[in-house]
């Protein structure tokens, strides 16, 4: 899964397995119906 984050509006390129994006979604509690993608693009809140 390609990611772009941005940090102090500088974007960051990564790149994660598919397994890391599952244990990132475990560890913010997202339901198992919930796209994956989806949760961990959108903005994190401040």
């Amino acid at each position: 899964m390609k990611l772009t984050l941005t940090i102090e509006s500088k974007p960051l390129d990564v790149e994660i397995d598919h397994v890391v994006a599952g244990l990132l979604a475990g560890r913010l509690n997202l339901s198992s119906d919930t796209n994956q993608r989806e949760a961990l693009v959108r903005p994190l809140p401040k």
